[in-house]
């Protein structure tokens, strides 16, 4: 498994892959083992499309799928990591 990354280059991985959860504005960080999740925390109405992100330790990045759960996606980024 890689170490474990912060959350500036997890937010720059998201920013390199053009996801918006790179906005600390818009969308909060959670450490979780295996990576990143961010989720929409800014006041505005969430837009649609809008979703949770993750980006593992080894930088790889996902949109959370419909009805998944981030600590899933990022255990599915891992698979193979070892």
């Amino acid at each position: 498994m890689s170490d474990s990354i912060s959350e500036s280059v997890a937010r720059d991985a998201l920013a390199k892959a053009g996801s918006p959860a790179s906005d600390p504005s818009r969308y909060s960080a959670k450490r979780h083992d295996g990576g990143w999740a961010f989720s929409w925390s800014s006041t505005e109405p969430v837009s649609i499309g809008s979703s949770p992100w993750v980006v593992s330790d080894s930088k790889q990045v996902r949109r959370v799928g419909i009805g998944e759960r981030a600590v899933d996606a990022l255990a599915d980024l891992n698979k193979g990591q070892d």
